[in-house]
């Protein structure tokens, strides 16, 4: 089979455990010449952070809100509005979840001859 993987995960981040915080970071997908499907996510989290995340969300962000020098921007979800010069903010409001994770879930497979068409 022709598959690959590649892995999206917070960079520098320590999970606080007194609150309750929603995370967001702009990351970018493999920079691909071609369509590819995406058709496994398995989450990804530290060992020791398994009774504190709760929920995992990943959001497509339109092209036209994504400033390449953002790639790589984290904050507190709900200051994403709040920032000056760039149009990150639009990713959570104008983008569309297209996967989420759970406590009790596991890694998610896409029905058979069904993906995420990115790239």
């Amino acid at each position: 089979d022709d598959i690959s993987s590649f892995k999206v995960h917070f960079t520098d981040y320590q999970v606080p455990s007194d609150d309750t915080t929603y995370f967001c970071q702009l990351v970018a997908f493999p920079d691909l010449d071609e369509i590819n499907h995406m058709i496994r996510i398995d989450p990804i989290i530290t060992p020791g952070n398994e009774g504190i995340v709760h929920h995992i969300t990943l959001t497509s962000c339109p092209q036209e809100y994504v400033n390449p020098n953002d790639i790589g921007l984290k904050r507190d979800c709900d200051d994403w509005r709040n920032m000056p010069n760039t149009n990150a903010s639009f990713c959570r409001e104008g983008g569309a979840i297209f996967a989420a994770w759970a406590v009790g879930g596991g890694n998610f497979y896409f029905p058979e001859h069904v993906g995420y068409e990115f790239g």
